[in-house]
């Protein structure tokens, strides 16, 4: 009985002891985000106005490649027709409104003459008096129906010119956006691929948001059980001058059939310490 008793004992304790051990893992340094590489579209390197390291916010010029002027002049010049198409052209249609409006005017006129001269008695309306009134009218009808036609022209040739002027203004901004590299989000310069003069082809940068860093920890599948979302964690690496602390923030699902091992993600809680190591292999303690 007392020997049944000790055994007991001495696994339980056991089992307890194998609960307070921490989880080790190796692993390695990256920003939450991941390392983005910025890509270019083969044009003539201008300028790199950014330097290794620098951290820049998002929309930032990054690098300006040798179509980038050329496309500010035709961005001008479009945006000055669209300015000019909004202003002259209200002016000109305003212009053949009043015409219209006068030409109206004028055939009202010319068929008053016309009627009151109709309506004298027969021995009082000469024929070519009469004749040269109704000419009149006709002249003024034509005339009104000239002048609302070059109106509809006008408002017509307004739209189209718009449209054109919009439509090229499109262009040009499409073609300021392809004329310099810019700054995904906020971040930082990891490293730059490409020089002035160079063709800005393939990977020109790698770019990455160091605000926040986690491990990714290598776990073997036995130890997974006791890993838990959340848990605690220590990071060292004799480059630190202490323990970096983390939590568990991720748990991967595959296991890596090589190495029975499974990808745990651990958000650093402090990231500056970290953000000079990128891709440094440390050691992970999580506690279970």
């Amino acid at each position: 009985m007392k020997f049944h008793l000790l055994c007991w004992l001495a696994l339980a304790m056991s089992g307890a002891r194998a609960a307070e051990t921490k989880i080790g893992a190796l692993g390695h340094i990256e920003p939450a985000g991941g390392m983005v590489n910025l890509v270019g579209g083969g044009d003539v390197v201008a300028a790199v106005p950014v330097r290794p390291n620098q951290e820049v916010k998002k929309g930032d010029v990054l690098v300006e490649f040798a179509g980038r002027n050329a496309a500010e002049t035709d961005r001008r010049m479009a945006q000055l027709a669209l300015r000019e198409a909004g202003e002259n052209v209200p002016r000109a249609i305003a212009a053949h409104e009043r015409a219209v409006a006068l030409a109206e005017r004028e055939l009202e006129l010319a068929r008053d003459r016309l009627e009151r001269y109709q309506k004298l008695t027969a021995s009082s309306i000469a024929p070519q008096e009469l004749a040269a009134r109704q000419h009149a009218v006709f002249a003024a009808d034509s005339h009104l129906k000239n002048a609302r036609e070059e109106l509809a022209q006008t408002r017509l040739a307004n739209e189209l010119g718009a449209e054109r002027a919009r439509l090229q203004l499109a262009a040009t901004e499409e073609r300021m956006v392809r004329s310099a590299l810019r700054a995904p989000a906020d971040g930082t310069v990891l490293e730059i691929r490409v020089a002035p003069g160079e063709a800005g082809s393939g990977v020109l940068m790698r770019f990455a948001d160091l605000r926040e860093l986690v491990v990714v920890a290598e776990v073997f599948e036995v130890d997974l059980p006791r890993v838990k979302l959340g848990a605690r964690c220590e990071i060292a690496h004799r480059v630190f001058g202490k323990k970096l602390p983390g939590r568990v923030a991720g748990i991967g699902r595959i296991v890596n059939g090589q190495t029975k091992a499974v990808q745990v993600r651990v958000a650093l809680d402090d990231a500056a310490e970290a953000a000079r190591f990128l891709g440094l292999e440390v050691t992970v303690a999580i506690a279970p």
